[in-house]
């Protein structure tokens, strides 16, 4: 109790710091990341607030993310590609917009 009332263990600064150190450093999915934090015992209330903080952040991290993994694959199957994402818990918009973003960047490059 003691701890708490001190803010020595606060589960909302956790999440928080755990969603802004994860967009700069891991590769997950918001749905890995959210599921990381219930591994943690971290109430879904503080996990939801974390998350709608870096709402913009996220969504940028993930397209990015996803960005990556497509430039590192040669002759993708788009459908099967999108499944596995979908999969992982990429969101389907976020999806979408990188794949388009794959694609426009490949045509460039032929062009």
């Amino acid at each position: 109790e003691y701890l708490l009332e001190n803010k020595i263990i606060d589960d909302k600064s956790y999440a928080l710091n755990y969603i802004h150190d994860a967009l700069l450093f891991k590769r997950n999915s918001i749905f890995e990341l959210k599921m990381k934090l219930r591994e943690k015992k971290i109430d879904d209330e503080y996990i939801n607030i974390a998350l709608e903080e870096y709402e913009d952040k996220i969504n940028e991290y993930e397209q990015k993310v996803i960005l990556g993994y497509l430039k590192q694959r040669k002759n993708i199957d788009i459908l099967k590609t999108k499944a596995y994402l979908f999969r992982k818990g990429f969101k389907s918009e976020n999806i979408k917009n990188a794949i388009l973003d794959y694609e426009y960047l490949n045509n460039k490059d032929k062009n």
